[in-house]
């Protein structure tokens, strides 16, 4: 007598509940970082923008752009990459907050440079990031959001 009943309670569940966390090694899966501004010396300001990052192999990668305005010959636009593990995702989903690195490397120039990020989740889909690196002797720090979005919901958007 029991068992229609906790069949029937099994099927009222939604089916996210049974849904495995994310993979970082899921190649569907975008990660969307919001455009970002902080101040530079003389009044100036930085903004920070990022492609959509793309994983393989727990490394998601895109290009960047920084723009230093009215300091135009200080902007860069480089490659980033940044290790995230399955265990950071998992733990990301659970809205615990995720210590991340990275690199940059500047078009031009071989040598990467090491980015900093903190990741606190406010669900299991987006959160905040505070993205730290050194630019020469000075700290450079943004703090933005993130998404994580499915590859085939960007294309049908875009189209």
């Amino acid at each position: 007598m029991k068992l229609p009943y906790l069949l029937m309670a099994l099927l009222a569940l939604p089916w996210a509940t049974f849904a495995a966390p994310p993979s970082a090694n899921e190649p569907n899966l975008v990660l969307i970082i919001g455009r970002s501004s902080t101040g530079v010396a003389g009044g100036g300001k930085a903004t920070l923008s990022i492609d959509p990052l793309k994983g393989t192999a727990e490394i998601y990668e895109a290009d960047y752009q920084v723009k230093v305005s009215p300091y135009f010959f200080k902007s860069e636009t480089g490659r980033l990459a940044i290790a995230i593990s399955n265990e950071a995702i998992v733990n990301a989903t659970k809205s615990i907050p995720v210590e991340l690195t990275g690199t940059a490397t500047t078009k031009g120039e071989s040598r990467a440079r090491r980015i900093n990020i903190t990741a606190v989740p406010t669900d299991n889909k987006c959160g905040s990031l505070k993205i730290s690196f050194m630019a020469g002797d000075r700290k450079m720090v943004f703090n933005t959001t993130y998404r994580i979005a499915a590859l085939d919901s960007m294309r049908t958007s875009l189209e």
